[in-house]
């Protein structure tokens, strides 16, 4: 082995993490100070933030919550696309939608339900106000003095269980629209909850199919909805 093949050799085997004159070696001979007893409270105290930082990306995250706005928009074209793309850009999700004409016929009246966080609906609702075709746009708490109502419409078979069912409908104040030999339809009319709590108790029977209204609500008193 000549001179320069027998340098190159031990170049290599220094720079082998295994070798004894590896990176923390190096450090430490251009820092004679970090001594070993350092660099072991140093490892010791990296471990624990690391698996600290693991538990909390971890978690789950909290479910998100159902909001409502209102807006009063113009009845004009083209309205309810704009107020969409405003939800979609967000990536926020449309649950529910309603729109119906005010007493001004030239006015409109658009009551969503959606799921996202609290952050990013704020910038929703910044964003519909700037909208030139949206007169007012409000979020609805359910601490706020509001009124809501929603409908469903539900088409059972009662062809063997009728006398289950009916109990059911008294209880919820349900209405029946129509009754048939082998069928019937329904309607509640109330809060999203009670909706939500009279299909549930019809899951156990063959619903053939169920229509919601969505949710429509007004401000208690003389405050604007």
């Amino acid at each position: 082995m000549n001179p320069q093949q027998d340098h190159f050799k031990h170049k290599t085997n220094n720079s082998l993490p295994g070798s004894s004159k590896n990176t923390m070696g190096i450090l430490q001979d251009l820092d004679p100070s970090y001594s070993i007893e350092e660099r072991k409270a140093d490892s010791s105290s990296a471990f624990p933030s690391l698996l600290k930082s693991t538990a909390v990306s971890t978690q789950r995250a909290a479910p998100e919550a159902l909001h409502t706005i209102s807006l009063l928009v113009q009845n004009q074209p083209g309205v309810l696309v704009r107020i969409a793309l405003v939800f979609s850009r967000r990536n926020y999700n449309i649950e529910s939608l309603v729109v119906s004409s005010e007493l001004k016929k030239d006015l409109s009246r658009i009551t969503i339900t959606a799921r996202g966080s609290q952050e990013v609906l704020e910038q929703v609702v910044k964003q519909l106000r700037k909208l030139v075709s949206v007169v007012r746009a409000e979020e609805h708490m359910e601490s706020t003095a509001i009124i809501e109502r929603e409908m469903a419409l539900v088409k059972i078979v009662i062809s063997q269980r009728r006398r289950e069912i009916l109990p059911i409908l008294e209880h919820f104040k349900a209405h029946t629209l129509d009754l048939g030999n082998n069928s019937m339809i329904a309607q509640i009319t109330g809060s999203t909850e009670k909706v939500d709590a009279f299909l549930n108790m019809l899951r156990d029977y063959n619903v053939i199919e169920s229509i919601r209204t969505g949710k429509v609500l007004i401000s208690r008193g003389s405050l604007l909805t």
